[in-house]
């Protein structure tokens, strides 16, 4: 289990494990919301994601990086938004 910083190393490795089950969402930006701030805004929309989320990645990284002895123990969510 990751307990420092990850480094683009673990993001690509993440990405690669949970390919096959998460949703590749588009970024998107507004003219809107750049003219009205003077920037350039980019939105990750992972409300495309099945759970409505983001947190569909994360927990999926980790159920996946678990060893059988504690998946053998079950696994339990909590969660006051969508994921649970």
């Amino acid at each position: 289990m990751l307990t420092s910083k990850p480094t683009l190393k673990d993001v690509q490795s993440a990405q690669l494990s949970t390919a096959s089950i998460v949703r590749k969402t588009p970024i998107l930006t507004s003219e809107y919301f750049n003219e009205l701030l003077g920037m350039e805004l980019f939105f990750k929309c992972e409300n495309f994601q099945k759970a409505g989320s983001f947190k569909i990645r994360g927990a999926t990284n980790t159920v996946l990086q678990l060893t059988q002895k504690e998946l053998d123990r079950g696994i339990a969510t909590a969660s006051s938004g969508n994921h649970g």
